[in-house]
């Protein structure tokens, strides 16, 4: 009776832990895999202020396929800016159906104070920032 018990425990346990384990195909936390224009990248999502604020500052680099989507509840105009980037990147405005409405390619790192702008002259949903010269691949454009 108590070997009964004991395996019933084991196996128990054992799919408790299964349960709890993360697919392996799973992106990590806070990570999605998405597509754009039929290009699937994987991206941070960004949907809180100090997100929003930090951004891909003092990184060194993306991977081939990944970039940061920053999501606004509401259509906003802000212009980004390349303060603290440690390499260029393209920044792409898109509307609600994740369409762009300005993209702004290679854009290279702040060298000094001020840092320029990069109004998108419309308002817009998300930003993705992904590689210099990558929004050519997702958008054609």
């Amino acid at each position: 009776m108590n070997f009964r018990i004991m395996a019933l425990l084991a196996f128990a346990l054992l799919l408790l832990g299964c349960a709890s384990a993360p697919a392996q195909s799973e992106p990590d936390s806070g990570k999605k895999l998405m597509e754009f224009n039929g290009k699937k990248i994987l991206v941070e999502i960004a949907d809180e202020r100090e997100e929003w604020e930090r951004g891909l500052m003092y990184r060194e680099e993306l991977c081939e396929d990944c970039g940061m989507l920053f999501v606004y509840e509401k259509d906003v105009q802000d212009a980004y800016w390349m303060k603290n980037m440690k390499m260029s990147i393209d920044i792409a405005y898109l509307d609600g159906d994740y369409a762009p409405v300005k993209i702004f390619e290679n854009v290279p790192v702040c060298e000094k104070d001020p840092c320029p702008t990069y109004p998108p002259g419309k308002p817009y949903r998300y930003v993705l920032e992904v590689n210099a010269n990558k929004s050519r691949e997702i958008f054609g454009k």
